[in-house]
C-alpha cells in the first residue's frame, strides 16, 4: 500500500463524531477541534504532503495549520456536510492548498513545465489521477498549452470561464466543485455544477477534435 492511501485508511478509521459536536459548538469549542485535528492529524497531513519535495517542512506545516483553520471558518460558515467524515476534506483542502503554492512558486521562478512534471510526479498515484501523462509526452505539453490558451478564445462565454479554470490548471484533472469555487472566486459569478458539467463536455468535445487534426499521433 502506498504512502498517500495508507494515510486516507488511517484517516478514515478516525471517528470524528465529538469532532463535529465541537464544530458545531462556539467559537471556543471550534478552537478546541483545531486543535484536536491538528493534534491527531498534523502528522498524517506531513505524510500526504510527502511528494511535494520542493516546499519546505516550514511550508508544509503553514499549509496543514491554514487548511484546519479553513474547516473551522466553513463550519463557522454553517457551510460543512457533517454527514459525511471530515478527515476526507481534510486531506483534500490539504493537498489543494499544497498544489496551490506549488503554482505560486512556479510562476515566481518561471519553473512552469518542470513544475508541472513534478507534480504529476506527486500525485500520480492519488484519485487526482492523471491521464495527462499517460496522454501527452514533455515535449509536447507547452505546444499543446499553447493550443489549448487560443482554443479558448473561441468558445462562448460560460465555456470560456469553465476553459479559463482548465487553463490554470493545465494538467491536472479539476473537480467540477473546484471549478465553481475557482469561478466565483476570480470573477463573482456563480456557474452551478451542471453548468459545469454540460461546459466541460463541450470543451472536451471541442478541444478533442482539435488535438485530432493537429496531434493525429497522440492516443487520444
Amino acid at each position: 500500500m502506498d504512502g498517500n492511501n495508507a494515510t486516507e485508511q488511517a484517516a478514515a478509521e478516525f471517528d470524528d463524531t465529538e469532532i463535529k459536536c465541537l464544530l458545531l459548538g462556539d467559537e471556543n469549542e471550534r478552537q478546541k477541534a483545531g486543535d484536536t485535528l491538528l493534534q491527531e492529524f498534523g502528522v498524517r497531513l506531513m505524510g500526504k504532503l510527502r511528494g511535494f519535495s520542493w516546499l519546505s517542512d516550514a511550508e508544509k506545516g503553514t499549509i496543514i495549520h491554514d487548511t484546519v483553520l479553513e474547516l473551522l471558518k466553513k463550519a463557522e460558515r454553517a457551510d460543512l456536510d457533517f454527514d459525511k467524515p471530515l478527515v476526507g476534506l481534510l486531506l483534500r483542502m490539504c493537498q489543494c492548498k499544497a498544489i496551490d503554492l506549488s503554482r505560486a512558486k512556479r510562476r515566481e521562478t518561471g519553473r512552469d513545465d518542470e513544475l508541472t512534471e513534478e507534480i504529476a510526479e506527486a500525485l500520480v498515484d492519488t484519485k487526482v489521477g492523471l491521464a495527462w501523462k499517460d496522454a501527452i509526452s514533455k515535449e509536447d505539453a507547452p505546444a499543446i498549452r499553447s493550443e489549448f490558451l487560443a482554443f479558448i478564445q473561441t468558445l462562448p462565454a460560460q465555456q470560456k470561464l469553465v476553459a479559463g479554470v482548465l487553463a490554470d490548471n493545465f494538467g491536472f484533472v479539476v473537480s467540477q466543485e473546484e471549478i465553481t469555487r475557482k469561478i466565483y472566486e476570480t470573477t463573482g459569478k456563480t456557474v452551478s455544477k451542471i453548468a459545469v458539467k454540460g461546459a466541460l463536455s463541450q470543451i472536451r468535445q471541442k478541444f478533442k477534435a482539435v488535438l485530432k487534426r493537429k496531434y493525429p499521433e497522440l492516443p487520444l
